[in-house]
């Protein structure tokens, strides 16, 4: 998921940090919010993502943080959910 998806620990040495991580939504397994924000073609991207979905998988590898050995797909899951359809 190279950038895309990013999964970090709240970190007691460096608590700014997390805080900052947290505004961002990458504590956990997430998207970041810059990047949550840029999307204009909201059904196109869901249509991919449900195709990832439809994938077999456990594990995650991932540039920035720790990577996802186990239930990788409830994680991208919850990563996603801003991507939902929009209410009508």
């Amino acid at each position: 998921m190279t950038d895309f998806v990013q999964n970090y620990r709240a970190d007691s040495a460096d608590p700014i940090g997390s805080v900052i991580k947290r505004a961002g939504g990458l504590l956990g397994c997430g998207v970041p919010l810059d990047i949550c924000l840029s999307f204009v073609h909201r059904d196109a991207a869901r249509r991919s993502l449900a195709k990832l979905l439809s994938w077999e998988f456990d594990r995650l590898v991932i540039a920035h943080g720790e990577c996802v050995e186990h239930d990788a797909k409830v994680l991208l899951t919850r990563a996603f959910r801003w991507l939902k359809p929009e209410e009508s």
